[in-house]
């Protein structure tokens, strides 16, 4: 004899009641009607598959989580990337107009340190608008990302709960 063979009901006991199949022998292991009730196959099958559809919606919540807070984290380093090539842009920008204006004999003032200071500020400006940006998409993405985890935790609750109402 096997595990199984030793492990397994009786199934010469088994009755057919309208409501679908049950254990009648109380002493039976896997037997429901030893706790005073009984739920049929379907019963039985309905509450697992709430279950399973529980799970299954926790862990889609899970996976979309996850998917957000890795876009959350690629909008950073989108914004971060932008910066660096904003204050390269800017460097060689104010290089330039130095040199030119070195070239014609220009002194560094006045005007031409406006133009400077006006062309450092546009760049800085567009650095931070780049960053707010980014900061502005990577929220969002997280917002989204605990969405995901509330839906899936609420929907892992209403199959504990669909389980647990067919069962009554």
């Amino acid at each position: 004899m096997s595990y199984l063979d030793d492990n397994l009901p009786d199934f010469s006991t088994l009755s057919l009641p309208e409501d679908g199949l049950l254990f009648s022998d109380s002493s039976s292991v896997a037997s429901p009607v030893a706790s005073g009730g009984g739920i049929g196959l379907g019963t039985a099958i309905k509450a697992g598959s709430s279950i399973m559809a529980g799970v299954g919606a926790y862990m889609q919540g899970q996976e979309m989580a996850g998917a957000y807070e890795y876009n959350a984290s690629l909008e950073l380093m989108k914004g971060q990337f932008e910066v660096e090539e904003i204050s390269g842009a800017e460097a060689s920008k104010l290089s330039t107009q130095k040199a030119e204006y070195a070239k014609a004999g220009v002194e560094q003032s006045g005007s031409v340190l406006d133009v400077a200071l006006n062309t450092a500020t546009n760049m800085e400006y567009d650095k931070q608008v780049a960053m707010f940006n980014a900061k502005s998409a990577a929220a969002m993405d997280d917002y989204e990302a605990k969405m995901a985890k509330s839906k899936g935790d609420m929907g892992l609750g209403m199959g504990i709960l669909g389980a647990a109402v067919s069962l009554l």
